[in-house]
């Protein structure tokens, strides 16, 4: 039986996600603003806090049949209340 891909729902294809968990406005204003160290703002945009996809594996794609399975976790993640928490986090695989 052939294999139907599609993209992964969690990286969007990338492979990649980010493995911050995200920064606040306050905090990029601090890394962007005090114009001496830049590092932080450049390993960021360049990938470097970038993490493997835990869902696909870092190849981008996930077969058709694993869709329902993604669904299933953001309900039950949507249900307990985590705004999602579990799912940006990886921790749920």
């Amino acid at each position: 039986m052939k294999i139907k891909w599609i993209i992964c729902p969690r990286c969007e294809g990338e492979g990649v996600v980010d493995g911050t968990g995200g920064f606040t406005q306050s905090e990029w204003d601090e890394w962007t603003d005090n114009g001496q160290d830049t590092d932080h703002v450049d390993a960021y945009l360049e990938g470097h806090y970038d993490e493997i996809c835990k869902f696909c594996k870092g190849s981008g794609k996930i077969s058709d049949e694993r869709l329902s399975e993604w669904k299933q976790m953001c309900e039950e993640d949507e249900d307990d209340g985590g705004e999602g928490e579990a799912l940006r986090s990886g921790m749920i695989f």
